[in-house]
C-alpha cells in the first residue's frame, strides 16, 4: 500500500512523528520525491493490508493531529517559557511594583 504526501500541507517532521507513531503497526519505507512524500506501507506480522482506506484515514487523523499540536506548541512557546522561568525564579517576574 502506498500513500503520497505533500509537504506543502505537512512538514517532513511531522510525517516522521505520525510514521513513528504506527511504527508498532506497520512498517513503512519514507521516499520523497521534490515535495512529495511517498509511504509504502506493509504489515508488521507479514500479513496482506486488507481495508487500506481505514488506514488511510487513520494516518490522515494522525497527520492532522500532529499538525494541530505542533501549531499549538508554536502558539504557546514562550508562555511555557514564561510559567518555566517564574517557577524557578526567586523573584516575581510579573509583578511591575
Amino acid at each position: 500500500m502506498e500513500i503520497l504526501l505533500d509537504t506543502e500541507l505537512f512538514s517532513l517532521d511531522i510525517i516522521k512523528k505520525v510514521i513513528y507513531r504506527n511504527s508498532g503497526k506497520y512498517n513503512i519505507n519514507l521516499k520523497k520525491d521534490k515535495s512529495i512524500v511517498i509511504l509504502k506501507l506493509t504489515s508488521v506480522d507479514g500479513n496482506e493490508i486488507v481495508n487500506e482506506e481505514e488506514i488511510s484515514n487513520d494516518l490522515n487523523r494522525d497527520l492532522v493531529d500532529q499538525s494541530l499540536r505542533e501549531n499549538l506548541n508554536q502558539e504557546t512557546r514562550e508562555l511555557k517559557s514564561l510559567i518555566i522561568a517564574q517557577a524557578f525564579s526567586n523573584t516575581n517576574l510579573l509583578d511591575n511594583e
